[in-house]
Order: C-alpha cells, then sequence, then structure tokens
C-alpha cells in the first residue's frame, strides 16, 4: 500500500517504521527541518518493544505536495490541535479517492478536519476518518528510535459520512486486525480517553515537571487522589455523551477492553495493574501536547456541548480554567467549540444509529 504519515513525532515515527517493517510504501511529512537533515544523515528507523528490527526509510519530506501525491492513505499523526493547520496545507493537492485518518482524531477531529478542507475550497471527494485512541502506546528514544510498549486490541474508526465507515474500516484492517468501525464519530469523539488521562495529571503534578523531576506518569503522577478526580471528569464525559443520546464506556471499561486487562476495584487500582503502563515516564517539559493537544481539542468540546444540552461540567470547567491561568492562553477561544446549534446538528449521531 502507499501510506503518507503525517508527523515525525513519536506516533509518526512509530508508523512510519512498523508500516515499512510491514512492507508498505511510507512516505513521512514532516514540519521540522532539523528532522529531514537528521534523516538524511541516518536514513533507518530503528524499532524496538513490540518489534525490534532496523528499517529504512523512504522520502522524509516538508512539502506537502510531494508527501501525498499518490497515497492511497494518509495517516495524520500530528497533535490534534494541529489538525486545522494540516488541513489547511492538504487542502490544495488532495485528489478523489484519497483516505485521510486521523490517528487520533480526539474530539470531533474529523469534523474539524472537513470543515477545514471545506473553507478552504477543497472540492477533491476524499474520505475523512478518525480513531478514537493511537493506535500504539510509543515514545522516541531518540528521533528515530521509537519504542512500541503494545499495539492496541481493539480501537474504533469513524468517518464524518458514516456510510464511508465500512471502506475505511476494510483499508486500515489491512495494517491493524484490530480496527473496527462504529456508527459515527460520536462514538470515537466521546471516548477520546486522551482528555482523561493527560490534562488533569500534568496540571496536578506541574511543579514536579517543572523543577525536573523524572517520574512515571501512569504508575507515579497518578495517585489515588487524581484518580478520583479523573473520574469526575470521566463522569462528566459520560453524562454528555447521554445527552447526545449515546452510551460510552468509562475509562475504567476502555482500560480493560484496550488493553485486554483485568479491571481493578476502581480507577487507580486499574492503571497500577496495567502492564503497558509500567516504564511510561511524565513529560519532561510542561509544554506539552498533554495540555495544549487534549484541553482545546477534548475538554474545550465536551464542555461546550455540556453548555448547549444544558450539562453541568464543572471538574471539567476546572481542568480547562487552571490550564488557560497556567499556560496564559484562553483554550476556549482557540479549541473547538461546538458554538450553536447549527454545528451540533453535524456531529449528531445519524437518527438510525441513536442508543
Amino acid at each position: 500500500m502507499k501510506i503518507t504519515v503525517i508527523g515525525s513525532g513519536n506516533g509518526g515515527t512509530a508508523f512510519t517504521g512498523y508500516l515499512t517493517y510491514l512492507g508498505h510504501q511510507v512516505k513521512l511529512f514532516t514540519r521540522t527541518p532539523q528532522k529531514v537533515e537528521l534523516y538524511r544523515a541516518q536514513p533507518e528507523i530503528n524499532l524496538a518493544g513490540v518489534v525490534n528490527a532496523t528499517v529504512p526509510v523512504g522520502l522524509v519530506t516538508l512539502d506537502m505536495e510531494e508527501a501525498i501525491r499518490g497515497s492511497e492513505l494518509i495517516m495524520v499523526a500530528t497533535p490534534a490541535n494541529t489538525h486545522k493547520e494540516i488541513a489547511t496545507k492538504m487542502a490544495p493537492y488532495l485528489k478523489g479517492g484519497q483516505t485521510v485518518v486521523l490517528n487520533p482524531g480526539r474530539t470531533f477531529g474529523a469534523y474539524e478536519f472537513a470543515h477545514t478542507l471545506e473553507s478552504c475550497g477543497c472540492t477533491a471527494d476524499v474520505t475523512v476518518a478518525e480513531t478514537d485512541t493511537l493506535v500504539f502506546t510509543c515514545r522516541n528514544q531518540e528521533f528515530n528510535h521509537p519504542i512500541i510498549y503494545s499495539i492496541k486490541e481493539d480501537i474504533r474508526l469513524a468517518c464524518l459520512e458514516p456510510e464511508r465507515t465500512p471502506a475505511a474500516v476494510e483499508l486500515m484492517q489491512e495494517l491493524f486486525p484490530g480496527i473496527h468501525g462504529v456508527p459515527s464519530i460520536l462514538y470515537t469523539g466521546l471516548t477520546n480517553i486522551g482528555m482523561i488521562f493527560h490534562p488533569t495529571p500534568i496540571l496536578l503534578n506541574y511543579t514536579r515537571i517543572e523543577s525536573g523531576q523524572t517520574f512515571l506518569y501512569y504508575k507515579e503522577a497518578i495517585t489515588p487522589m487524581v484518580a478520583q478526580y479523573i473520574s469526575q471528569v470521566d463522569a462528566e464525559r459520560v453524562a454528555v455523551a447521554a445527552g447526545l443520546g449515546l452510551e460510552v464506556e468509562t475509562a475504567l471499561e476502555w482500560l480493560v477492553r484496550s488493553y485486554g486487562i483485568e479491571p481493578g476495584a476502581d480507577l487507580y487500582e486499574t492503571i497500577q495493574k496495567n502492564p503497558a503502563y509500567a516504564d511510561v515516564y511524565a513529560p519532561q517539559s510542561t509544554d506539552c501536547r498533554y495540555v495544549w493537544e487534549d484541553v482545546p481539542t477534548g475538554l474545550v468540546p465536551i464542555s461546550s456541548v455540556g453548555r448547549l444540552l444544558g450539562i453541568p461540567t464543572p471538574f471539567i470547567d476546572t481542568v480547562i480554567q487552571l490550564a488557560c491561568t497556567i499556560y496564559r492562553v484562553d483554550f476556549r477561544q482557540t479549541g473547538r467549540m461546538i458554538a450553536d446549534q447549527a454545528a451540533l446538528d453535524r456531529i449528531r449521531l445519524p437518527e438510525a444509529a441513536q442508543v
């Protein structure tokens, strides 16, 4: 398969190496000029973890037109807060028949991406899809040394236009058999667990990160108290989903399904039991995607939908406000606000899929 990977961070590097290892023709688009030079000097990716192999790197480019030309599948693995920027760059060059998959979409990413393409005048018949979570649990040791701790066993995928989902699932299952389709992007967007597990622990461990401490993220940053607060944030997400007519699993249930583990007595115990989280360290800088991505593309849209539906979200709103105060950014202004009924109607479930 001819594939383009957009993004050269943790996920993008892991995708590029793993898909090359599987025998596909992979091109890598990066927004970082230094990465192009590094790959010219060392044109390989050294995979570790689930797969231990060294694979050659194909084209690495800053040129979006060159990157996506001729690719049937375009895997977007940049942080979700860059989706609008990526869609804007991609719009002039997309061709009919191409499939763009956001890995993951976070909350309503396919809606934002497609809306941006339309706003930029893109008329190509393109399929826009999103997953509910990144396929891998992974980290980069160096720019070309990704460690894939696990490949998740149950990944949900949906297209903005639900009738296109079966074809997108069939395409993606050639790469990752654990992917299956769901009726709407509500199923993927409202099961965005990144917004549950990421911003709160960062904000409540901010001084530890700022002072340069090294500690395990899931095992040490998420204490019983932090896990209890996360559970309250999660309960508000579940309530907003119910307001849209959708029953979603809790974060605890998601952990059990995604990683195939036995549940603990509560969220804290279940996180502690997950072997895939055993060696994952906290970010080394407070300037990390766990806030810059997950607040504006996860918590903000959930809060805005809750407001439209009359469902209170005080725990989510507190996290958003704390992030705005500490980072001195109005994340509600920059984030994916579902501001009116027309926007809400476009992301709602088709009537036949209501539960």
